[in-house]
């Protein structure tokens, strides 16, 4: 089965047998915000929905979940990935994804979807993370100095004890992540764009109806 196919048939079972609120309810299962998914009816909120786990590399979760609330359903296999070339792929990335990474001072990674990436520690000051995927990233102990994480999608990512010293954080995601004992100010927090359930720098977590200077000293 093709890419295309897979997609086409997943939209197709998936709108066979779930209902408005069962779809609701998978959305939610899978931690995935509702008003994320584009669109107004539940044909376009499927779509959104398959499309937002493709471009996270999160298919297998929404495959495994799907199995467990309809195994009598014949659900379409994911197809196997065409590897790109290797010269396609920046050297930062293969690193990255191959665990390797250590020291990325000054590296451009605009855009990339990182997801999952192990960075613990890892040097990255300067980096242009802007629009980067880092959902459930590791980077904690990581050197942040400088970097440009405008507009990046940090949902769970650990970030405990980093150094996020000048860093741009303006319109980030950092719901879920875990900003312990992080360097950073006030100003960098008020500069984020999603904070639920974050926990703070002095270990507390965020209270969305509590200003932020209330809530810590930094």
């Amino acid at each position: 089965m093709t890419h295309h196919a897979f997609r086409r048939a997943l939209r197709q079972t998936i709108a066979r047998h779930y209902n408005l609120a069962e779809l609701r309810t998978l959305v939610f299962d899978l931690d995935v915000g509702w008003e994320e998914l584009a669109g107004d009816t539940r044909a376009n909120k499927i779509v959104s929905l398959v499309e937002w786990l493709e471009r996270n590399g999160r298919l297998p979760d929404l495959l495994e979940l799907l199995q467990k609330d309809h195994p009598q359903v014949s659900w379409p296999s994911l197809p196997a990935p065409k590897p790109p070339p290797a010269d396609a792929i920046p050297e930062a990335v293969r690193q990255i994804k191959q665990g390797t990474a250590a020291d990325l001072s000054g590296t451009v990674l605009k855009g990339q979807n990182l997801c999952g990436a192990k960075l613990s520690g890892a040097r990255l000051n300067d980096v242009d993370w802007r629009r980067v995927e880092l959902y459930l990233a590791d980077l904690s102990g990581a050197d942040l100095r400088g970097a440009d994480l405008r507009g990046a999608k940090m949902r769970k990512a650990k970030l405990a004890g980093a150094d996020l010293t000048d860093a741009r954080l303006d319109g980030a995601d950092l719901r879920m992540a875990d900003l312990s004992r992080a360097k950073m100010t006030l100003s960098q927090l008020q500069s984020i764009r999603k904070l639920k359930g974050a926990v703070l720098p002095n270990g507390r977590r965020y209270d969305p109806d509590i200003p932020l200077e209330d809530q810590i000293i930094v």
